[in-house]
């Protein structure tokens, strides 16, 4: 909001500058301004870490397990859940699939049906 101040002029005795007698005010403050932050959550799916193909296809690490994905469309088309603190590396053998878990000191052996 702007406020103004109002400066009266008094007539002078002589014929000079006018004197001007009155009050004046510090200038308004500036305009408030607001800012609305949006923010937008999005569910998200948790996606495979380490990835490997080999004879037995090609395979993911999960945070539950291990999944088997089509190469072409990369849908799951096996799970073999598994019950490990973390899930670090994946291999694929001949007849296999090799998991680690380092927190747990295990590695998985996992034969695919």
């Amino acid at each position: 909001m702007l406020s103004a101040a109002l400066l009266a002029a008094t007539p002078s005795a002589t014929a000079e500058e006018p004197t001007t007698t009155g009050t004046t005010t510090a200038p308004p403050p500036p305009p408030t301004t607001t800012t609305t932050t949006t923010t937008t959550t999005t569910p998200t799916v948790p996606r495979p870490t380490t990835i490997a193909a080999g004879p037995l296809g090609l395979w993911a690490l999960k945070p539950t397990g291990i999944v088997r994905l089509d190469r072409a469309s990369l849908r799951v088309l096996e799970r073999a859940p598994l019950a490990a603190a973390s899930l670090d590396r994946i291999a694929v053998g001949t007849h296999s699939v090799w998991v680690t878990d380092s927190a747990g000191g295990t590695l998985w052996r996992v034969d695919p049906g």
